[in-house]
């Protein structure tokens, strides 16, 4: 995971890249920050499984980053899907870049970069979180915000820009799809030794335990084609939308969105769909 390095790089263990844009912050944000991001509950999501939606102007499908139904923030706001740990570190590749987002209790987010291949990356120790007003585009920057401005465009903090919202969004979709049934989460032990041959010569990086956490499991697709026809599922393999289930104790629990239907006939829902990729292992 590139949080190994990335704290290297943060507490100094590593000579701090070139490429490497670090915006200036307190002493006491940016140690506070590093804390968190050693003490984080850390899941590997792998390379990020688009969805796939339709443009009405164009007429043509696209691909787009997961996002959450109405139904499923409003399930996250009344805090019945809570964060898996008080600070839980999200990682992902997007067409071969690394990204991580550290979320926080109050659902604020930060977000880091590194690209091992290019020894670059980003830590601008910005978070956000929604203002609270209501507006569900309006939202609150905590950080150093006249650097901000004089390095990226104006319209990065503008809704509806990943890095003013979709992170956000992306984080509570991360949260949601942990606890579903159709994910496939395996716990990797961080006191495990790191073969050598996998290091820099000369340094250590340390390991951390963490999740690997797979949304569209290979192991799915597989077990529908097997079980398809035995099961009479349904004709299509598609999401099952994320819903509420009243238990007999009177306790409301969510219960996420899955994966049902039978593999070989495609994959087709309202507001999903899924492709069988390379993240996919398929």
């Amino acid at each position: 995971m590139m949080i190994s390095k990335l704290l290297d790089i943060l507490s100094g263990k590593v000579p701090k890249p070139k490429s490497f844009l670090e915006i200036p912050v307190s002493p006491e944000r940016r140690a506070e920050g590093i804390e968190r991001l050693r003490l984080a509950e850390k899941f590997d999501f792998g390379e990020l499984v688009l969805e796939e939606a339709w443009d009405p102007e164009l007429m043509m499908p696209y691909n787009k980053v997961p996002s959450l139904t109405p139904e499923e923030h409003e399930f996250l706001d009344k805090g019945l899907v809570p964060l898996p740990a008080p600070n839980c570190w999200y990682e992902f590749a997007l067409n071969g870049h690394v990204s991580g987002l550290l979320v926080m209790e109050g659902w604020e987010v930060m977000r880091f970069d590194y690209d091992r291949h290019q020894n670059s990356g980003c830590a601008d120790w910005v978070s956000l979180k929604q203002s609270g007003t209501g507006d569900p585009h309006a939202f609150i920057f905590d950080g150093n915000m006249e650097f901000i401005r004089k390095q990226f465009d104006e319209d990065a903090l503008r809704p509806g820009s990943m890095r003013h919202g979709g992170n956000w969004s992306l984080a509570r979709y991360f949260t949601l799809m942990i606890g579903s049934k159709t994910t496939k989460r395996v716990y990797v032990d961080g006191c495990r030794p790191v073969p050598s041959t996998a290091l820099e010569p000369g340094k250590r990086e340390p390991r951390y335990s963490h999740h690997v956490v797979t949304i569209v499991p290979r192991e799915y697709f597989i077990q529908a084609r097997k079980e398809g026809e035995a099961l009479r599922l349904p004709p299509r393999l598609h999401w099952r939308r994320s819903h509420l289930r009243h238990l007999n104790n009177g306790k409301v629990i969510v219960i996420p969105r899955m994966l049902v239907g039978r593999a070989e006939l495609g994959a087709v829902s309202h507001e999903y769909k899924v492709k069988e990729g390379p993240h996919n292992g398929v």
